[in-house]
Formats: structure tokens, C-alpha cells, sequence
């Protein structure tokens, strides 16, 4: 998407770095599955081998860096491209966005106990992706908050139970799964929270993808204002 060159190196691994928590996703007509532990060993930061299915087409570049063009302002769908074609090294992953909505405010992604609006959440975005023939599938929400105290307010919040916290796009992710989990961190004013579903032939690379999903927008935010 956006981490192409030296700066977006190295937001990445500032990203991997920052252990975002992990929760794992159950559907509502799914019986609850416990919550994993919010900590997981910090990935290395040497660049995984891409697995042979994995595609190695370059994503395409963009014309100028989030800092120029979106410094303060409100968060839209349209600046974070089509699709989501991401490459760092050998790994590479792409996922076409299939729908798009920004809220004025954050009340439709809102969920139980509401940590969004008691945080003074601004606005937010929610965009959901499906790759690799529909077998991996995914909801991106974006959450700008007035500063990074309330993001990290927000954030233990939502952490409280990720499944309904946040109001996911449940009809757009897959009903049956075997690869479920939702992450979520926080970046200056902003919150990230990634939930990715994979069918059984595409199990071990739904986590990859979902690793690189969610560093991949956490880094965006490292430039942003």
C-alpha cells in the first residue's frame, strides 16, 4: 500500500515491534472463544520467505507519501488506494477492497459499552478486503481520536471484548472459518483494528497476511498528523 520505501521500512518494523494485541474473532452465531493472551513474541525483523502461492508482483507505488498529503486531515476511504497491494521484500500480499465507508462520526462502528464515543473518538473509516478467490477475507476500521491519551483510553476498551466492542462487518468476513482473529493497536491519535477470516486451504497464510495487514496500517500513522 504505502510502506515502499526507507521511511516505510522502517515504520514497519517500528509496527512488528509494538506487539499489537490479538483476540480471536467468533462470529455471532458462533459459540465465544476465549481471548488469547494480548502479547505475542515480537516477530524478527529480517524478511519472511515468501511462500510459493504468494504472489511477487510489485504494488504499485504512490505518487507522494502520506505526509504530504494527508497531514491533518480527516481520515477518507479514497487515500488508501483500490486495493490493498502490499510488498516488502519477497513478501508480498493483495487483497481487493470490496466496500468502503467513512463515518462523520463514530457512533455507526460503536460498539458495547461504547469506547468509542466515551474516548471522544472524532471519526472513522471501515474498509473490507477479499483475497485470493474470496479465501481470506478482511475489515480494516480507522479511528481518529483528539489525542494519543484518548486512543489508548479507546484501545483498553475495546480490548475489553474486540468481538463486539467494535460493530465489524460480520456479512463480509466468512461465517465459517479456520484461521479468526481481530488485532488492534493504537498510533498517536489513531487506532488500528484488523479483523481477517481465512478458509482451511488458506489457514497459514491468513496470519501472515493478517500480520502485514495490520503493520501495514499502523505505519501509516506513524507519518500522519
Amino acid at each position: 500500500m504505502v510502506l515502499l520505501g526507507g521511511g516505510g521500512v522502517v515504520a514497519l518494523i517500528y509496527a512488528l515491534d509494538d506487539k499489537p494485541s490479538t483476540t480471536v474473532v467468533a462470529h455471532p452465531e458462533a459459540t465465544k472463544i476465549p481471548t488469547e493472551p494480548a502479547t505475542e513474541p515480537a516477530p524478527e525483523e529480517t524478511t519472511p520467505e515468501p511462500s510459493p502461492e504468494e504472489s511477487t508482483t510489485p504494488a504499485e507505488e504512490p505518487s507522494e507519501t502520506p505526509s504530504t498529503t494527508t497531514q491533518g486531515k480527516p481520515l477518507t476511504v479514497e487515500e488508501f488506494g483500490a486495493d490493498w497491494n502490499f510488498r516488502l521484500g519477497e513478501t508480498a500480499f493483495q487483497a481487493e477492497r470490496v466496500g468502503g465507508w467513512r463515518h462523520d462520526t463514530c457512533g455507526p462502528l460503536d460498539g458495547k459499552n461504547k469506547p468509542l464515543s466515551k474516548n471522544d473518538c472524532d471519526h472513522g473509516v471501515l474498509m473490507a478486503y477479499s483475497g485470493y478467490g474470496g479465501k481470506i477475507k478482511a475489515n480494516v476500521v480507522l479511528l481518529a481520536f483528539p489525542d494519543e491519551e484518548q486512543a489508548k483510553a479507546a484501545l483498553k476498551g475495546i480490548a475489553v471484548d474486540s468481538n463486539t466492542t467494535i460493530r465489524w462487518r460480520m456479512d463480509l468476513l466468512h461465517k465459517d472459518f479456520a484461521y479468526g482473529k481481530i488485532r488492534y493497536n493504537s498510533t498517536g491519535r489513531y487506532v488500528v483494528a484488523t479483523v481477517v477470516t481465512g478458509a482451511q486451504a488458506e489457514k497459514t497464510r491468513a496470519e501472515r497476511f493478517h500480520r502485514y495487514l495490520q503493520t501495514d496500517f499502523e505505519g501509516v500513522f506513524v507519518f500522519r498528523g
